[in-house]
């Protein structure tokens, strides 16, 4: 909630914010002229160093540079600076997953890669305890995203697209490079936060080099928590959150040719809370964000020890990548709104009180080894490779439930004829779930320059998957059965390009390439309640399927880039169209709190994106991305038949021509003013980010789907950032004053209730207008 004295220190330091842009042109330019070209990234999406450029793919990348031109702190701010990229917070308030034009799935394996250096982390889905982890963005070479399926190289869980956190490596050149930075920013209505990190690395001698960071952050709070009887507030910002993370790694030349480097990761995440307020206490516009669940806290802990090991020869080179990646993570939510949508009310008629702890582990060994060719202008390049993974997942869920029998006697039932079981002790439910996933592979990519500038490009990955689980479930919100299934594949990924480069900066590409996301098994047990079996038929099961199959993208792009004004503009335009077939979705069981994964029809999803960058003079550079997705399903499904009619009709679950749920535009726009002030550099910029709604009808909120249709979804609005900042160089340091969120919007976003027909509704939005102080070194 809003505070006195917050506004004013806000309002003090917009005041100063808006005064120097204002009179930022009346400023002289540096007497230093700069280099007018605009600067590219070098990547390594095609597993060998390119200009981005010279990349026949659509690439959005950043280095740690633009992350902090930007202020750019978190995956949420990376998406929004990437045309095409989406996320979605899941109903425990986490990014759980982010989708790339268009390709999202809540079930199953992720649609999109996520790598920390050459380790693939994302995490199957297998219910409320399963997200991401997303690195903070601090200590970072650069962010690359890659769209459209990226199975040849990066294999299972790239299906639309991959996203990869580079680090920075032990340097044996020059003396040693210092980075540090530090803030305060205060939230209007929420409470205080900070940041304080540094990274330093370099030679040690002649054959030994490292680099070492540390960093912690913390995102102040700003909602509320009340007792939902007497109104008072029971704690203020309980939704701030701390992350601390830790880098370390040493390379040892052992020759002109060989490098090893182990390196260890780490960073530990927590919160008090999940950040959801109920819509019924809250009034976002005034600033007013209340919960009256009780706290809902989490800690997520990840580990990553690795081994890097390189040979370059003349005309060959050999990397072997082993890790290890350990993520322990302890989970709590409230169920005081759960557990009454089986009774059809919203809430208990009295204080009830009920607790969901889980405590998901993922453990996962990983180990690529890949032959490439060394010489980056050779007419012939190559790549080959094995990959090998083997990921161990165990979850245990404990609802401590001690009021539940006073609930059910509330609704006129009795423990037995309602659940048909009793309380273990205090709880309603014991589920205890381990998963295996296993992957072997075998990956390689040709490419060929024809005659000049002309280039094909053909590659392919086979890959052998398993997987199977076992799930223990016991209480009254359990059927006290005990379930396990198993799966295994053998997909085939192939893929071709085409590029040419008329002359130096430019480039026009067209590929068409395949993805996959492997498949898995479902918990055949149902929830003990008497309607659920006939919800099951409603759809046309009679029962839930043992498992599921993997989904297939086969994406088509036509892409250029190409550079005006000797560099000093650069434009990169692509359109694609991607057809995605039996696709996982999740199947809701309305009636009963149940769902399953099935394979459910086709979809296309068909756009553009886009980016401009220009230096337009020493002073002024601008920046400017977006793109446009049409993400349909392309198949009508329908479940049971309806009886009551002559003659019976179907009912239908999802129509053709639905909304897969992401929005349809995407902008990012930015502007920077250099010049002197004082005697020092100085700058002043501003960025805008916008999110449009999503286009059309999902199944859920289509009324022609009957057996899905909920008349109180709605969709999320439309998201409009605007960030200022400026900033003076001091010596290596770069000391500026922020504002994001200039205009304080508080859309609506992950809106949802328990249940159909449940009238209690909770959503989050974006964090509200936060002002701060930032210092940045390097050296």
């Amino acid at each position: 909630m809003r505070e006195s004295g917050t506004l004013n220190v806000g309002t003090a330091l917009a005041t100063v914010l808006a005064g120097l842009t204002v009179a930022a042109p009346a400023w002289a330019q540096s007497a230093e002229t700069k280099s007018v070209a605009y600067e590219e990234i070098v990547v390594t999406a095609t597993r060998r160093a390119e200009a981005l450029s010279d990349v026949p793919l659509s690439i959005a990348a950043f280095d740690q540079e633009i992350f902090d031109k930007k202020g750019a702190k978190s995956i949420e701010d990376m998406v929004r600076m990437t045309p095409g990229l989406s996320f979605q917070q899941d109903t425990g308030g986490f990014t759980q997953q982010i989708a790339i034009r268009g390709i999202k799935s809540n079930v199953g394996a992720q649609t999109t890669g996520i790598y920390i250096d050459g380790t693939p982390i994302q995490v199957r889905s297998l219910g409320v305890a399963t997200t991401n982890f997303y690195p903070t963005l601090f200590d970072l070479e650069r962010v690359e995203v890659l769209r459209g399926p990226q199975g040849t190289l990066f294999g299972a869980g790239a299906q639309g697209g991959a996203i990869r956190f580079i680090t920075p490596q032990p340097s044996f050149d020059g003396e040693m490079d210092v980075y540090a930075r530090g803030g305060v920013q205060v939230t209007e209505g929420g409470g205080v936060g900070y940041e304080i990190g540094a990274a330093f690395g370099g030679p040690i001698s002649e054959n030994v080099a490292f680099r070492v960071s540390g960093y912690t952050r913390r995102d102040a709070g700003y909602v509320d928590q009340i007792n939902r009887f007497s109104g008072d507030i029971v704690d203020k910002n309980i939704n701030s959150q701390q992350r601390t993370s830790m880098r370390a790694a040493l390379a040892f030349r052992l020759s002109d040719e060989l490098t090893v480097t182990p390196s260890f990761f780490m960073e530990i995440d927590k919160a008090d809370d999940r950040g959801f307020f109920w819509e019924s206490y809250s009034d976002p516009k005034k600033g007013r964000f209340l919960s009256a669940w009780n706290k809902q806290p989490f800690k997520d802990e990840v580990y990553l020890p690795a081994l890097n090991i390189e040979w370059k020869g003349e005309a060959v080179e050999i990397i072997s990548e082993t890790s290890y990646f350990r993520r322990n993570f302890r989970r709590s939510l409230d169920f005081s709104t759960y557990t009454p949508q089986f009774f059809g009310i919203p809430l208990a008629p009295f204080d009830y009180q009920s607790e969901s702890i889980l405590t998901p582990k993922q453990k996962q060994f990983t180990q690529e080894l890949r032959v490439q060719s060394a010489d980056p202008d050779a007419r012939l390049k190559w790549v080959f490779g094995a990959f090998y993974q083997r990921s161990p997942f165990s979850n245990l869920q404990l609802v401590v439930d001690p009021q539940l029998p006073a609930l059910t006697t509330s609704q006129g039932w009795t423990m037995l004829s309602f659940w048909g079981s009793n309380l273990i002790g205090d709880l309603s439910f014991s589920g205890d779930t381990n998963a295996l996933d296993k992957q072997i592979a075998g990956f390689g990519q040709i490419d060929y320059e024809i005659v000049d500038g002309l280039t094909a490009t053909v590659g392919a990955r086979y890959s052998k998957t398993k997987f199977s689980f076992t799930n223990v479930g016991r209480g009254p919100l359990s059927n006290g059965a005990t379930t396990s299934g198993k799966s295994s594949e053998t997909p085939f990924t192939p893929k071709f390009a085409l590029s040419y480069k008329p002359g130096a900066g430019d480039l026009v590409y067209a590929s068409a390439s395949k993805g996959y996301r492997i498949g898995g098994a479902n918990r055949t047990a149902l929830p003990p309640v008497a309607n659920c079996l006939a919800n099951l038929q409603q759809l046309g099961y009679d029962s839930v399927p043992p498992t599921f199959k993997s989904d297939t993208l086969w994406t088509y792009e036509l892409g250029t880039k190409n550079s005006f004004a000797d560099g000093r503009v650069r434009v990169e335009l692509t359109g694609f169209y991607s057809r995605w077939k039996d696709i996982q979705r999740s199947v809701s069981l309305s009636a009963c709190g149940g769902s399953f994964i099935g394979n459910a029809g086709e979809a296309v999803s068909k756009g553009f994106d886009f980016s401009v960058g220009a230096q337009l003079s020493d002073s002024v550079s601008l920046n400017l991305a977006g793109g446009y997705t049409d993400a349909k399903l392309d198949e009508t499904i329908f479940g049971s038949r309806n009886t009551s009619t002559t003659p019976p009709t179907p009912r239908t679950i999802v129509s053709k021509g639905d909304s897969l749920g992401v929005p349809a535009f995407t902008l990012s726009a930015g502007a920077q003013y250099d010049g002197t002030m004082m005697g020092r550099d100085f700058y002043v910029r501003a960025d805008y980010a916008y999110t449009s709604k999503v286009s059309g009808l999902t199944p859920g909120r289509n009324p022609a789907n009957v057996l899905v249709y909920d008349p109180d979804l709605v969709r999320d609005d439309a998201v409009s950032l605007v960030s200022l900042r400026t900033g003076m160089q001091i010596g290596d340091a770069d000391v500026s004053l922020f504002v994001d969120n200039l205009l304080d919007q508080a859309p609506t976003i992950s809106r949802y209730h328990e249940a159909i027909g449940i009238d209690a509704f909770f959503q989050t939005t974006v964090r509200p207008r936060t002002f701060g102080l930032t210092v940045t070194y390097r050296r």
